[in-house]
C-alpha cells in the first residue's frame, strides 16, 4: 500500500484522539494519530509538504505510474513495505489494485498479525 489510509476517528480506531485524523501507515500497518483535525488535514493535503511526508514511498519513475492511476486504485507493493524484505521500494514489484480489495487485505493482515501476539 502506498500512501496509506487516512480516517477520522470517532472511537473506532482509538479511545484517545477523538475527532482527530489518523493515518494507517504502509510501513508498519499501525494507525498513527496525526496532529490535526479534519480542517488541518485538508490544509495539509493542499498546502503541506507531501514530498517529506511520503519520502521512502517513492520509487524510480513513480510520477509516470501515478499519472496513469485511476482514483479508485492504490499501489500495492510486493513484498509489502511493512515486511523486512519490502523496505527497499526500488526492488519491490508495484502494481495498481482495486481499493476495496486492498483495504480488506490490509485489515486481514492486521488481524492476523494481532492474533500472533
Amino acid at each position: 500500500m502506498l500512501g496509506g489510509f487516512f480516517a477520522l476517528n470517532w472511537g473506532g480506531i482509538s479511545k484517545k484522539g477523538l475527532g482527530k485524523i489518523f493515518y494507517l501507515a504502509p510501513d508498519n500497518l499501525q494507525w498513527e494519530e496525526t496532529a490535526g483535525s479534519y480542517a488541518e488535514f485538508l490544509k495539509f493535503c493542499f498546502e503541506g509538504n507531501l514530498s517529506t511526508f511520503y519520502s521512502g514511498q517513492r520509487w524510480k519513475n513513480w510520477r509516470q505510474q501515478v499519472d496513469s492511476l485511476s482514483g479508485d486504485k492504490p499501489f500495492q507493493t510486493y513484498p509489502p513495505l511493512w515486511s523486512v524484505e519490502g523496505k527497499d521500494i526500488n526492488k519491490d514489484v508495484i502494481k495498481a489494485v482495486p481499493i476495496q480489495e486492498f483495504y480488506l487485505y490490509i485489515l486481514s493482515v492486521r488481524e492476523q498479525l494481532a492474533n500472533q501476539k
